[in-house]
């Protein structure tokens, strides 16, 4: 099942993915991250503008194939989806 892993937000940039860089790699250090990276398959990054903020979302997806798995992440991170 793909799923949003995360969703981060950064300001106006002239290189936006050039800052996504720097900002996922700081998350990939986070407690959420390293479980990420242990449990999701294929994990992506998508940028896009957010005019609410005229700014950027990074938005990281991935997919998570079993059930605990899946379980596990909603509720140790049970935010809105």
């Amino acid at each position: 099942m793909k799923i949003e892993v995360n969703r981060l937000t950064i300001g106006d940039t002239d290189d936006p993915e050039l800052i996504a860089g720097f900002v996922l790699g700081d998350w990939k250090e986070t407690d959420k991250g390293e479980w990420c990276q242990e449990h999701v398959r294929d994990l992506t990054y998508h940028c896009r503008p957010n005019m609410d903020t005229f700014g950027f979302d990074i938005i990281v997806t991935g997919e998570i194939d079993s059930d605990p798995a899946l379980t596990e992440f909603v509720l140790r991170w049970p935010e809105k989806r």
